[in-house]
């Protein structure tokens, strides 16, 4: 008998979870300096901290000579991590971006609120009024394995909604390894007086690796704050006390958690929605 695919989560099947601030221009040398001392600050919940560097290089005119290259410190990178040695949680702040990345989801109300403050930390940190945030992004990989089915026992609804607006009818039979990528774009009010546009890229896909049959749903979100971008200061956007207190950011993310549950309930099967009790998909 065919197996049936399961969620690698318990209760969801979020195999990871990225927030995403970006900024306007790249952290400058004076701010990525401050950010080193986010190694102590976050010591307690991130016992792993590097810095990363990027490479500059600048190609010669005909007849000169080669200049070397210049390697800078450009950001910071923290890593918590599981007692199997996989990370479990990350903080990067890089070049123009500052991201919280979960490994092992649990669930909104506690993975939110832990990136939230790390988040707000860092941009505290950085403390650069000069260089706004431009966009909001969350990226989502959902994963279903299940043993590899023969060619004829594949079944794609086992996992997926086969009359998904999100799935090609090509894709309902291509049997069990296929690929279907999109975007589109979503409006938002984000306050009274700012509009602004969501991208979605959705990527779907079935493929085998070894002898497990993997079923993904990988959706990146990105609020493009365009003519009207958040000033990079903590207590501005993430609320009066950069703590508790609802601000911007909360509400960015939020939507873009809906969008994502939106998605989900009109791509799984009801079985799989069950499992992972978003019922009332399909609809």
């Amino acid at each position: 008998m065919t197996s049936k695919a399961t969620s690698v989560g318990e209760g969801n099947a979020i195999d990871s979870i990225a927030f995403v601030l970006q900024f306007l221009r790249p952290f400058s040398d004076t701010e990525v300096n401050a950010l080193l001392s986010l190694e102590a600050a976050l010591a307690g919940d991130f016992p792993k901290f590097d810095t990363t560097k990027s490479v500059s290089m600048t190609l010669p005119a005909a007849g000169e000579q080669a200049q070397p290259s210049e390697v800078r410190v450009s950001g910071v990178k923290l890593q918590r991590f599981l007692a199997t040695g996989k990370p479990e949680w990350m903080l990067q702040v890089h070049e123009n971006q500052i991201v919280a990345s979960c490994l092992r989801y649990t669930k909104w109300k506690e993975v939110w609120p832990r990136s939230r403050s790390w988040m707000s930390k860092a941009v505290e940190t950085v403390n650069c009024d000069d260089n706004p945030i431009t966009a909001v992004a969350m990226q989502v990989i959902d994963r279903f394995e299940q043993q590899a089915p023969s060619a004829q026992d594949y079944d794609m609804e086992d996992v997926f909604w086969k009359d998904s607006p999100y799935l090609t009818r090509n894709a309902a039979s291509a049997g069990a390894q296929w690929h279907v990528f999109q975007g589109w774009f979503d409006t938002f009010a984000l306050s009274n007086d700012q509009s602004c546009r969501i991208l979605n890229v959705i990527n779907l896909s079935c493929s085998q690796q070894g002898t497990k049959l993997n079923s993904v749903i990988d959706h990146t979100l990105q609020m493009q704050l365009g003519e009207n971008p958040l000033p990079a200061v903590s207590a501005s956007i993430f609320g009066s006390d950069g703590g508790g207190g609802e601000g911007v950011i909360d509400r960015a993310f939020e939507k873009l958690h809906d969008l994502n549950k939106t998605i989900l309930r009109n791509t799984l099967s009801k079985r799989q929605l069950k499992a992972i009790e978003l019922e009332g998909g399909n609809q």
